[in-house]
């Protein structure tokens, strides 16, 4: 067979069960390019020598695949911008490992000073002490990897992860459960809205980090409404009385955050508030056999 050119398909799947149209390539033309693919996706590709054309056009046995994974751009692609940002989705260019955004324990003092008190503005709740709340990452560490920080160096990932600009404080079950890693587009705090979108805004251009369209929208929507972007909170009004979370044996360590003990529980009490001692011990009593350790603290 004298061959006169091939034939290149692509299928999303290896058994080529829904592969693509067939596209003729002459000897002459020696690359295919694909555009405008679904990111993150597997690619299979084959192709096939052919001689002829139309009905009588004679075609070798299919080469054998092989396979790839469809890339987004870099978030620098997009010239958008919004209040200085670069509008661009989130791409996540290295794995995200939350060991490369460390800090120490003790920033909590210093959002404590910074606060002027132990509250949190996402609610102006008040505790008595830190042991009753999380440090809280305004723009979260994962968030901030997608959007730039998966291209930095490290030390500019400890100096975000540790920018007392970007920390606050929150309850365990706000902080764990409700905003986790969650953009501006997908959780907004009940109070203060206006600071914190104003404070997403400064933290992202401070580290040169790009904003998704859905973002930058919701935050678009808050600022246009603020007359100040300052920390309100009435702390005076008495802080509401809370129920313990139950006391019993709990299957794991899973079942047991998810019903309100988010730290675990201590034999002597003293993780959170102090009404809540006495139920905490009665709970350490009922799984002892989550703390693997021996130290007194089931499922830290």
């Amino acid at each position: 067979m004298e061959v006169g050119g091939y034939q290149v398909q692509y299928s999303p799947d290896e058994a080529f069960t829904d592969a693509d149209e067939l596209i003729a390539r002459t000897l002459n033309q020696t690359s295919y390019r694909r555009e405008n693919l679904p990111v993150a996706t597997t690619a299979h590709l084959r192709v096939r020598s052919s001689s002829g054309t139309g009905e009588g056009s004679i075609h070798s046995a299919w080469s054998r695949h092989v396979t790839g994974m469809t890339m987004a751009p870099p978030p620098s692609v997009s010239t958008a911008g919004w209040r200085g940002l670069t509008v661009a989705p989130e791409v996540r260019c290295a794995p995200y490992d939350a060991d490369d955004y460390p800090y120490p324990q003790s920033v909590e003092n210093d959002i404590v000073r910074e606060l002027g008190g132990i509250y949190s503005p996402y609610t102006c709740e008040s505790f008595d002490s830190t042991r009753e709340t999380d440090i809280e990452h305004i723009v979260a560490r994962s968030e901030a990897h997608d959007s730039g920080l998966c291209g930095a160096d490290s030390a500019t990932r400890a100096r975000f992860a540790r920018d007392p600009l970007n920390l606050t404080l929150a309850s365990p079950a706000l902080n764990r459960f409700q905003k986790s890693d969650h953009d501006a587009a997908a959780w907004l705090p009940e109070e203060n809205r206006c600071w914190f979108a104003q404070t997403v805004v400064d933290v992202r251009l401070r580290y040169g980090l790009t904003i998704d369209p859905a973002e930058a929208e919701s935050l678009d929507r808050i600022l246009a409404g603020c007359q100040s972007t300052a920390i309100s909170c009435d702390l005076s009004r008495p802080r509401p009385a809370t129920e313990p979370p139950p006391v019993q044996a709990f299957p794991n360590c899973n079942a047991m955050r998810e019903a309100g003990w988010t730290r675990g529980v201590n034999r002597d009490g003293g993780t959170y508030q102090e009404a809540w001692d006495e139920a905490e011990r009665q709970t350490y009593a009922l799984n002892t056999a989550r703390d693997g350790d021996g130290d007194g603290h089931a499922c830290e």
